[in-house]
């Protein structure tokens, strides 16, 4: 891969997490907290609970409730987009086209994970 290419790789995935954190902000897109959190505006939230759980075609909000786990090895990585987590500071992603660029690679229990997936699928 020469390196414009990769740089250009790397300002579309920039890009991308400029436009979801504005999606975030302006509730265009919302990420949930995993329970034992409390809402501070006291609004609800709605949430998925995974392994055991249905994604619908789109972005879909995760609790994920199994052992730490490889993104790259999880039984519905075929239909997925992308994956991003909130940190607190920083928008980790996973985007299976391109694993090498990614900055997220495992799952962890009770953490919330924007699941884009391109099929509504049961996990």
């Amino acid at each position: 891969m020469n390196k414009s290419l990769i740089a250009v790789i790397i300002i579309i995935i920039s890009l991308v997490a400029i436009i979801t954190v504005a999606l975030v902000l302006t509730g265009g897109v919302s990420v949930t907290c995993p329970p034992e959190y409390e809402m501070e505006s006291g609004e609800e939230h709605v949430e998925v609970t995974c392994p055991g759980c249905t994604l619908s075609t789109g972005w879909n909000n995760v609790i994920y409730k199994g052992n730490t786990q490889n993104i790259a090895s999880i039984p519905i990585i075929n239909k997925v987009s992308m994956v991003w987590y909130f940190d607190g500071i920083d928008w980790p992603f996973y985007d299976p086209s391109y694993p090498e660029l990614s900055t997220l690679t495992t799952l962890e229990k009770n953490k919330c994970y924007a699941f884009n997936v391109v099929s509504q699928t049961s996990w």
